[in-house]
């Protein structure tokens, strides 16, 4: 899936630049590494396990609402019957929309 992979990596890109973002995430590894420096050699190792599978998952949910949200679109724009100059007034409303400091 091109087209996934590519949203993925523009949100990735466009989250990175919001400041809110930043911080929850900074804040999420500090406190990941201090909780992690405080366990034996053997439960540390397990609870970066944890961490990669969580993460993996996160990546299987993201993909889904992506695309649950793709086919409600589609859906959407059909019903309403958008054209392509409304789609594009609608595609620059929605660009950026991640990067802004909420």
């Amino acid at each position: 899936m091109p087209m996934l992979v590519q949203s993925r990596d523009e949100i990735g890109a466009e989250l990175e630049l919001n400041e809110k973002y930043k911080k929850i995430s900074e804040e999420k590894q500090r406190i990941f590494v201090e909780i992690a420096k405080h366990l034996p050699e053997q439960m540390e190792q397990l609870i970066y396990q944890y961490e990669e599978i969580e993460a993996e998952s996160g990546t299987f949910e993201s993909e889904a609402l992506y695309l649950k949200g793709l086919q409600h679109g589609i859906e959407l724009a059909v019903m309403l019957k958008v054209d392509k100059a409304m789609f594009d007034k609608l595609k620059s409303w929605g660009a950026g929309m991640f990067s802004k400091s909420v």
